[in-house]
C-alpha cells in the first residue's frame, strides 16, 4: 500500500531519481529492477523534469508528479491518494486526473481518492462515496451520486427562500 499525503513528502534536497528509488527500496522487489522500475513510474506520470533534478527546483506541478510516481513505483495493490491536486491550476490538475484514472489499468493498483474538487472526482472516478460528518450519505456510480440531493446539500448548501 502507498499513499499520497495533502503535505508533500518528497525529500527536497534529494533528485527525483533517488525520491523514487528510497521508496522502491521497501517494495520487495529488490534492485535488478529499480532503475526500470523508476524511470517507468517517472514517465508514466508525465514529468518532464530530468531524473537527476532537485525536488526543490520543480514546480508544485511536477512536485505533485513525483508524489504520485512515489505512490505508483514498485507495484503496490493499493494506492491511497489525499488531495492530491490542492492547490494546482486547472492545466496541472487536468494533467494529474488522466494520470489518476490510469493507475488501476497501467499500475495495477487499486486507487483510492478523497478530495473536494468535483471535477477532479469526475474525471477519475467511475464510483464515490460521499461522507458528510463522517457519516455516510451516498454510494454508486459518480454522475448519480454527484445529483443526489443530500450530496448537493452537504457541499454546496441550498438557497433559503424568503
Amino acid at each position: 500500500m502507498r499513499r499520497t499525503f495533502q503535505t508533500e513528502q518528497a525529500i527536497a534536497g534529494l533528485s527525483v531519481f533517488d525520491n523514487l528509488a528510497l521508496v522502491h527500496e521497501h517494495s520487495g522487489l529488490g534492485r535488478a529492477s529499480r532503475h526500470r522500475d523508476v524511470l517507468g513510474a517517472i514517465s508514466f506520470v508525465g514529468l518532464t523534469a530530468a531524473p537527476s533534478a532537485r525536488v526543490a527546483a520543480l514546480g508544485a506541478g511536477e512536485r505533485r508528479l513525483v508524489e504520485v510516481a512515489r505512490a505508483v513505483v514498485g507495484r503496490p495493490k493499493l494506492v491511497l491518494l489525499d488531495e492530491p491536486a490542492a492547490g494546482l491550476p486547472d492545466e496541472e490538475t487536468a494533467h494529474l486526473s488522466e494520470v489518476i484514472r490510469r493507475i488501476p489499468d497501467q499500475a495495477g493498483a487499486l486507487t483510492i481518492l478523497v478530495d473536494h474538487d468535483m471535477s477532479l472526482v469526475s474525471a477519475c472516478c467511475d464510483t464515490v462515496a460521499v461522507l458528510d460528518f463522517g457519516k455516510l450519505i451516498a454510494a454508486g456510480p459518480t454522475a448519480q451520486v454527484l445529483r443526489d440531493d443530500r450530496v448537493i446539500r452537504a457541499y454546496l448548501g441550498t438557497a433559503e427562500v424568503r
